[in-house]
């Protein structure tokens, strides 16, 4: 199953589940849809060289007896989304592991 978020005029963004992570418009149109996040959030750190870092947050989400896991890159939004929801994030349990990119 595949998501689309946006209309023509936008510029439309898709995503299916199989793909590493989502645009970020895509959760706010599924979160427009109806789903709601099932919390917490889980924020993965992966590294690149010269010490640079990416976190990708893995919403779970649920719309009646669906469950998604949809992964977006960290961005303000998805950040601003985390602090006006007050969704709790917790770091995901294998991120003590290095995670190079």
């Amino acid at each position: 199953m595949a998501w689309r978020a946006g209309t023509s005029e936008e510029g439309a963004r898709h995503w299916s589940p199989t793909e590493a992570y989502a645009p970020t418009t895509v959760l706010l149109r599924m979160l427009s849809d109806g789903w709601q996040v099932a919390e917490p959030v889980e924020a993965t750190p992966y590294w690149y060289s010269g010490g640079r870092r990416v976190d990708v947050y893995t919403f779970s989400l649920r719309r009646g007896d669906e469950r998604l896991r949809v992964p977006v890159l960290g961005n303000p939004v998805v950040l601003r989304l985390i602090d006006e929801q007050q969704i709790p994030v917790v770091l995901d349990a294998h991120a003590s592991e290095a995670q190079d990119l």
